[in-house]
C-alpha cells in the first residue's frame, strides 16, 4: 500500500473520530462539573433552564431566577444553569448581544456566561430541567431516561397569571422581543421560587414575590 494510501486513511479515522467526539458532545455526551452555591455547599436544588441554541431565552431565565433568589436570600439554597438542545451550535459564545443589553437594563448580568449544550448528566445531576417552549421540552423528552422525565417540564408551567405556555424565540426579532423574554421569565421565576417553598419538606425558606 502507498503512503500516500496510508495517509488517506488516517485523515479519514482522524475525520471519523473527530465527528463521533462532536456528537457525543451534544446531548449524549457527559460533562462531570460539579455544582455548589455561593456558600460553598451542596445545593437543596439544581435548576437547568434549556431553550435551542443556549444564547438568547434560557441564559435570561438563568440570570433572572439567580438575580432574584440573590433578592430573597435563597442563594446558598438553589444552582441555576442553562443549556440547549441544539448548543453545540453556539458552544463557547457569549450570550446574545440583546439578551445582554435587557438584561443588563434591569438589574441581570448575562456577560460572564457562555452556551453549552445538554448533555447527558444533566438529567441526572439537575432536580428540575426547564425548557422554554414546547419544541425544547419536546427534544429533552427524546433524550432523557424514562425514570427523569418526572424533572421535565415547561418553565412558564410556573406563571400561572400567564396563558401562553412558550417562551417566544426573540432571535430573529428586534429588541422588543428580548423584553418580552424577560417579562415572562419573570413571572416564571417569580413562580418557582414559591413553588419551591411551599412543597412539602422544602428546606428553602418561603420567598417574598
Amino acid at each position: 500500500m502507498s503512503s500516500t494510501s496510508n495517509f488517506s486513511e488516517k485523515i479519514a479515522a482522524r475525520l471519523a473520530a473527530l465527528k463521533q467526539r462532536f456528537a457525543a458532545n451534544r446531548i449524549d455526551g457527559r460533562d462531570d462539573r460539579q455544582f455548589t452555591t455561593v456558600a460553598g455547599q451542596p445545593p437543596s436544588q439544581r435548576i437547568l433552564f434549556v431553550c435551542m441554541g443556549n444564547i438568547c431565552r434560557s441564559p435570561l431565565a438563568e440570570a433572572i431566577a439567580r438575580g432574584l433568589a440573590q433578592q430573597q436570600g435563597l442563594a446558598t439554597k438553589l444552582t441555576f444553569d442553562s443549556a440547549g438542545t441544539h448548543g453545540h451550535l453556539h458552544h463557547g459564545s457569549a450570550p446574545d448581544q440583546r439578551a445582554q443589553r435587557v438584561g443588563a437594563r434591569h438589574g441581570y448580568d448575562l456577560s460572564k456566561m457562555r452556551a453549552r449544550p445538554v448533555v447527558a448528566a444533566d438529567f441526572e445531576r439537575f432536580d428540575r430541567i426547564l425548557a422554554l417552549d414546547a419544541a425544547n421540552l419536546a427534544e429533552l423528552k427524546r433524550h432523557c431516561p424514562s425514570a427523569n422525565h418526572g424533572k421535565l417540564a415547561l418553565f412558564l408551567d410556573y406563571a400561572d397569571s400567564i396563558e401562553v405556555k412558550d417562551v417566544p424565540d426573540p432571535y430573529y426579532g428586534t429588541e422588543d422581543g428580548f423584553e418580552r423574554v424577560l417579562e415572562l421569565c419573570e413571572h416564571a421565576a417569580r413562580g418557582l421560587l414559591s413553588q419551591l417553598a411551599r412543597e412539602p419538606g422544602s428546606t428553602i425558606a418561603k420567598a417574598t414575590v
